[in-house]
């Protein structure tokens, strides 16, 4: 038994009701009648509130101007010197030494005047650099940045010796982990 059979059952005048189409029709227009009065409300009041945010006016902040004498700018300064001081060096650098000691003749004379040049290279590398080679990196090690071993290069090591390509490479990585106020900078 469907629910129409029940309400036939049950209730035989509203089993009328909804069979006379007339009905129908007057209970369709009744109900346009009710929307159309809620439709015409609804336009004349208007959609809703629209919330506006108003945007707080700008304060202007005073822009950061890294120091000349920054770490980050010292230790990129410092990897550029060196580099530009090995360059000029390696330019007028006489010919180069087959790395052999015990050559004689003619090599043996060039191996000697090389190695002379380049014992001379890193004496004036560590007389021009020397403070800055060994204070840049303990710097950077005590912002708490991980220098691996440059901090260590030191006459009492006796690793007392200029820096080349590698750890040129090195400070200026080091010097990326340096924000402009000489923070660290953690990745």
């Amino acid at each position: 038994m469907g629910r129409l059979d029940l309400i036939q059952a049950r209730w035989p005048g509203l089993w009328k009701l909804l069979n006379n189409r007339p009905a129908r029709l007057l209970l369709l227009v009744i109900a346009i009648a009710f929307l159309s009065r809620d439709f015409g409300n609804a336009a004349a009041i208007g959609g809703p509130p629209v919330l506006s945010l108003q945007q707080p006016p700008l304060v202007p902040q005073p822009k950061f101007i890294e120091p000349a004498d920054s770490l980050r700018r010292r230790t990129k300064r410092l990897a550029d010197d060196i580099e530009l001081f090995l360059k000029s060096r390696q330019d007028g650098h006489p010919p180069y030494s087959d790395g052999h000691i015990d050559t004689v003749g003619e090599q043996g004379e060039r191996n000697k005047i090389s190695q002379a040049y380049d014992v001379e290279t890193e004496n004036l590398c560590l007389a021009q650099f020397r403070d800055r080679i060994f204070g840049v990196p303990r710097e950077i090690a005590a912002k708490g940045i991980p220098v691996q071993y440059l901090d260590k290069l030191s006459a009492e090591n006796g690793n007392l010796r200029c820096l080349y390509q590698p750890e040129l490479d090195m400070l200026r990585g080091l010097s990326y982990r340096l924000d402009a106020g000489d923070r660290a900078v953690t990745f």
